[in-house]
């Protein structure tokens, strides 16, 4: 299948993780993190979003260092920066999240003119993080009726009202938090999948339900675990597997992901060890 998977980040990061003596930065935001997994797989894909200010250009010069393809909407205004500290003895995780630069509708419209123009032999999209702040609560249910008018599949990945609005536009996958599971169920997604952290994850597809469970690890840094999950399943999906076999990789991903400092990093022989040790069932 040809074409290029669309991740949609609409309020990045620098994201700057601390661990000990160790410091680490990257391009940050999930979307990003699924781009930079989906690379691992090598799944052809383009990061967009918006980015600005001199945080804005560090994000694109760190993405092209990685050979990651982007195409970002620029603004003024500066991208934030959040910080991951992590203890290095106890492993303890605290985080600090910026809010993101405000956004203007006028913004908005030329975001969503670039997002028309990226569409061009897109053959899926993923929407993946917060909403800008500043646009409007329906933005992903925008932007989701824009590519499934193209006949472009899409995957949503937020929470709260973003999410709430977003399924009113039939994604084709859906990531909810545990709580907002119950809730996306039925609301028009094709495919829900719900994380559970070390407990695994659960896939809700038509009829069937799969349970996936990783085998114990000890956790370098769990932030992008999610995303990595994302690209895992969208990547075995794209090469036409079944759902077990998708959640399966998601859930080794999303392990692998849990083993590498930096956010959607996996390697790929932790992946490939990964998925001989993930347990997946039918319930």
């Amino acid at each position: 299948m040809r074409g290029h998977v669309l991740t949609v980040t609409l309020n990045p990061a620098i994201d700057k993780t601390i661990c000990g003596e160790k410091t680490g930065i990257s391009a940050g935001g999930k979307g990003i993190n699924v781009s930079r997994a989906l690379n691992i797989f090598g799944i052809k894909n383009i990061a967009t979003g918006i980015i600005g200010g001199k945080s804005g250009d560090r994000i694109a010069s760190r993405l092209k260092r990685e050979k990651i393809k982007n195409d970002f909407f620029r603004i003024k205004k500066e991208t934030r920066t959040n910080l991951t500290v992590i203890g290095p003895g106890n492993g303890k995780i605290s985080r600090r999240i910026e809010k993101g630069p405000p956004l203007t509708l006028a913004e908005f419209a030329g975001f969503k003119k670039k997002f028309g123009s990226l569409l061009k032999g897109c053959r899926f999209v993923v929407f993946s993080g917060a909403n800008a702040n500043g646009f409007p609560d329906t933005a992903y249910r925008e932007l989701i009726k824009i590519a499934g008018g193209k006949g472009i599949k899409a995957a949503l990945d937020t929470r709260d009202t973003p999410l709430a609005q977003g399924l009113k536009a039939r994604p084709f996958l859906v990531k909810p938090n545990l709580e907002e599971a119950e809730r996306a169920k039925g609301r028009g997604a094709g495919i829900t999948l719900l994380t559970l952290g070390p407990g695994g994850a659960i896939a809700f597809g038509g009829r069937k339900i799969i349970f996936a469970k990783p085998p114990r690890l000890k956790a370098v840094n769990d932030v992008g675990c999610g995303d990595a999950f994302l690209a895992g399943f969208i990547a075995y999906y794209l090469n036409g597997k079944d759902l077990e076999d998708c959640v399966r990789a998601a859930t080794a991903a999303g392990a692998a992901n849990a083993l590498s400092l930096k956010p959607g990093d996996l390697k790929k022989r932790s992946f490939e060890k990964l998925m001989k040790e993930v347990k997946v069932e039918a319930v």
